[in-house]
């Protein structure tokens, strides 16, 4: 009965050995797919500013993480206050508003404001006042499991995922992070505080893989522990 249990625990050690191994070398794979996309947004941030009239029409994939110029006028819609942002280590929120842009109209990030001023904010209008900035193309804020529900009659929103807005931009995949001055919109000393355009795709999988190869080594040695035993039982049975 004993020798039995034996198996069947030899037998799971396997599997899971087998799958630690899959887990691993897949995440090896991930890590080069992952390395070889941020070396493509690296590229694509180097590259010179385009008028986005240029690239409007081409897919999101090609021209996320470009830097252009774009002619913009805030719409008649409140400003959208993005929770949570932090700006040289301090807590606030992004002011993001609908704007008219080439084509129709997309979701622009001026910056940060601290969180002191989020009453000031609230609901607040911006000029309609067409203006041209520098912008990075980049991809709209997901929702994760931990991110809270969107407050839309505040105008507080933690993702802006184009099936939870209020509204419809013509541009769904991507809004645009402001790199230079919106002067004329904001009042002097209100001006939201820009922070270069970071690339927020975390690249874990050389540590994921590590882990499932050394559970693997973990397990593999736990496989010769149970084998011992096995013949061990083995030779005590037949030696009696």
């Amino acid at each position: 009965m004993k020798s039995l249990k034996n198996l069947f625990a030899l037998f799971l050690l396997a599997i899971v050995f087998v799958l630690g191994l899959f887990l691993g070398n897949w995440q090896l794979h991930r890590l080069e797919w992952k390395e070889g996309l941020l070396t493509d947004i690296t590229t694509r941030q180097e590259q010179a500013a385009v008028p986005f009239a240029q690239i409007a029409d081409q897919p999101a994939e090609e021209i996320l993480w470009r830097l252009v110029t774009v002619k913009i006028q805030p719409t008649a819609r409140p400003i959208f206050q993005l929770l949570p942002r932090t700006f040289d280590g301090q807590s606030g929120f992004n002011v993001v508003a609908l704007c008219d842009v080439f084509g129709g109209t997309a979701l622009v990030d001026f910056g940060w404001r601290p969180f002191a001023e989020q009453e000031d904010w609230k609901l607040k209008h911006l000029p309609q006042k067409e203006i041209e900035i520098k912008a990075v193309v980049r991809p709209l804020p997901e929702r994760h499991f931990m991110t809270p529900a969107n407050k839309e009659a505040e105008g507080v929103f933690y993702s802006l995922v184009s099936e939870e807005l209020p509204l419809n931009t013509s541009y769904q995949d991507f809004m645009l992070q402001a790199q230079s001055d919106a002067t004329g919109i904001f009042l002097e000393g209100k001006e939201p505080k820009m922070s270069p355009s970071s690339i927020n795709l975390p690249n874990n999988h050389k540590q994921y893989a590590i882990f499932w190869f050394v559970m693997s080594g973990v397990v593999f040695v736990m496989m010769l522990g149970v084998m011992y035993h096995l013949l061990k039982s083995t030779y005590t049975r037949r030696s009696e």
